[in-house]
């Protein structure tokens, strides 16, 4: 992988700074003097590729939710990928759109490196390097291990290997009896030799072989035999559980066809004929009364002899039996009009004696007759005592009024 170009948009001193790194020259070296920026590239560099981690030195002159790194890079396979890395807790990689970008696409330029051995092989500072070099210094005799170890960073080689040459020593020795290997390879020998001891003369072998294929040649011919007798009986069964159903659809196909011309009537159709019963039923039972009704009336008929005096006075009957209305409507109301009477004389007799105390209401006719111009100012009173009446509240109630404005005009004035 390659770094083709390096944004140091905000980061640490850096804002907008971007540097170049093509292909032509292939070596490019980056040099300046103290406090110049040189381990903040270092810095951003790493926690572009491995994200900016909760606490950083570098958010002193731009913000953290401000902080931006970004490069292109170019893999093996000549593909170029533009990202940049925001601080943050999720989806801090972004694309060339500023859209969240997954770090599958940035870890496939490392080949699976993780940060550590980035850090301890391609980003490594002076504190780093000066490890190192006592660590090779510490090696000894095995340069290239020493080079290896001081390189990676990983656990002491020579430690490793002696480590491996002790569990070798555990798991085999030339003459020894305890390793593990020994005891598997022991193991095999005398499984071998069991088998030797176990194992079959040539004809012995031939003649069961020849037995076994008969058997089983005798056994796939049974087989086949089975099969067939299987499928013979499902066949059997599905046509025992069909034959009723196929009885039954024979049975219904029949009745339809008998069906055929019938008419098809609506789903009230049952509720229809009941009702329609039920109103038959009624209109016959109320004609047998009505023609025993007409029976009895004809033989009262013929039984009724009317005098012939009486038919003489026919026009009178009718009269009469046309003010038979209006006398029985009198007789029905009759008793309501003597209660609205009683009623009327009970007020009568009430204000009478409000009035004149020491007379009774018969005495009314006699002694308090009056002229009919008497009465006619009496009526006219009568009439205009409603108006008087109405005029009587609108004064009542615009005095009311007046008064409660009084006592407002006065509470103001206080």
């Amino acid at each position: 992988m390659k770094i083709l170009q390096l944004e140091l948009i905000a980061f640490g001193l850096f804002s907008n700074k971007i540097l170049d790194f093509s292909p032509t020259p292939s070596l490019h070296i980056l040099y300046g003097a103290n406090e110049a920026g040189k381990s903040t590239m270092r810095r951003a560099l790493n926690h572009l590729f491995f994200g900016i981690p909760e606490r950083t030195a570098d958010a002193y002159l731009h913000a953290n939710d401000q902080l931006r790194i970004g490069a292109r890079l170019l893999n093996a396979e000549g593909e170029e990928l533009l990202c940049y890395r925001r601080k943050g807790r999720k989806n801090t990689l972004l694309d060339a759109d500023n859209k969240a970008l997954d770090e599958e696409r940035l870890q496939a330029f490392f080949c699976g490196m993780k940060e550590s051995q980035f850090t301890a092989l391609c980003c490594f500072d002076h504190e780093r390097l000066r490890q190192g070099g006592e660590d090779l210094l510490n090696g000894g005799g095995d340069v290239g291990e020493s080079l290896f170890e001081a390189g990676t960073g990983y656990l002491k080689v020579h430690e490793v290997l002696a480590n491996l040459d002790k569990e070798k020593e555990e798991l085999f020795k030339v003459r020894g009896h305890k390793p593990l290997l020994n005891k598997k390879i022991r193991a095999y020998k005398e499984a071998n030799k069991r088998i030797q001891e176990s194992s079959l003369s040539v004809d012995k072998w031939s003649k069961l072989a020849k037995s076994l294929d008969q058997v089983q040649r005798q056994h796939r011919k049974l087989t086949d035999q089975l099969y067939s007798l299987h499928t013979e009986k499902h066949r059997l069964e599905r046509i025992q559980r069909t034959r009723p159903l196929l009885q039954r659809y024979q049975a219904i196909k029949e009745e339809w066809e008998n069906l055929a011309n019938v008419v098809l009537l609506p789903d009230d159709a049952a509720s229809k004929h009941f009702e329609t019963k039920l109103v038959l039923r009624t209109a016959q039972t109320q004609e047998e009364q009505a023609q025993q009704a007409i029976s009895e009336l004809e033989s009262k008929i013929d039984i009724l002899k009317i005098p012939s005096a009486l038919l003489a006075q026919k026009a009178t009957i009718d009269n009469l039996r046309e003010r038979l209305g209006s006398y029985q409507k009198t007789v029905e109301e009759l008793p309501g009009v003597r209660t609205e009477m009683r009623t009327v004389e009970n007020e009568a007799r009430s204000l009478l004696q409000r009035i004149y105390p020491q007379l009774d209401l018969l005495d009314v006719s006699t002694k308090l007759a009056i002229t009919n111009l008497q009465r006619d100012y009496l009526n006219k009173c009568a009439e205009a005592a409603p108006v008087l009446h109405e005029k009587q509240r609108s004064i009542v109630k615009r005095l009311a009024e007046l008064t409660t404005q009084l006592l407002q005009l006065r509470n103001a004035l206080e």
